[in-house]
């Protein structure tokens, strides 16, 4: 916290754990496991985000675990599957998955984002951007040149999508549920 603010970045402002959070930190130094610095260092990496190195791969065997943790949306085998097809990518920091990028076809055809998702603590710090920019030059080389995706409408995801040049193209409203923003961005350059 105060290499934060020492670089003006925590500007009055608590770092953002929640009570579940605090508590395993808590405890991990209570049990002499982990010094009270090495608790604090991974937060101070966090906070000097310009540091970080962020990787993206495409996901293997390897990853499902993490995967099926963090990604409740498929069935395990249908994620094995897409794992197989090529159609997962992660995101990692001093190699630890900290993101996901799920996609498939839309019409059989079309690049569609069905899923990005970034751990909590990542969140706002460029790996959502790194992903996107990764998935979307692999979609151009493929010889796509329109990809598409979709949010709630409640979720600030949205923002990131129309920072990234998506542009809004319509919505689904589906009875008792929030509208789903579908969005599509020209790849052709």
């Amino acid at each position: 916290m105060k290499i934060a603010k020492a670089n003006g970045r925590l500007r009055g402002k608590q770092p953002k754990l929640n009570r579940k959070q605090e508590a395993h930190l808590v405890s991990l130094v209570h049990s002499g496991e982990y010094s009270t610095l090495e608790v604090a260092e991974p937060a101070a990496r966090r906070c000097d985000a310009d540091a970080m190195t962020v990787t993206t791969r495409t996901a293997s065997e390897s990853d499902l675990s993490f995967l099926r943790e963090v990604d409740g949306h498929v069935a395990p085998d249908d994620l094995a599957d897409l794992v197989r097809s090529g159609r997962v990518l992660v995101a990692e920091i001093d190699g630890v998955a900290v993101g996901l990028l799920r996609w498939g076809l839309f019409w059989d055809q079309v690049p569609f984002m069905n899923l990005l998702w970034i751990r909590p603590e990542w969140r706002g710090q460029g790996v959502g951007t790194k992903l996107v920019e990764v998935w979307e030059k692999s979609q151009l080389a493929a010889g796509h040149t329109l990809v598409l995706t979709s949010t709630v409408s409640a979720e600030a995801a949205q923002h990131l999508y129309r920072r990234l040049g998506y542009v809004d193209s319509g919505a689904l409203l589906l009875p008792d549920e929030p509208a789903e923003l579908i969005f599509r961005k020209s790849l052709a350059n």
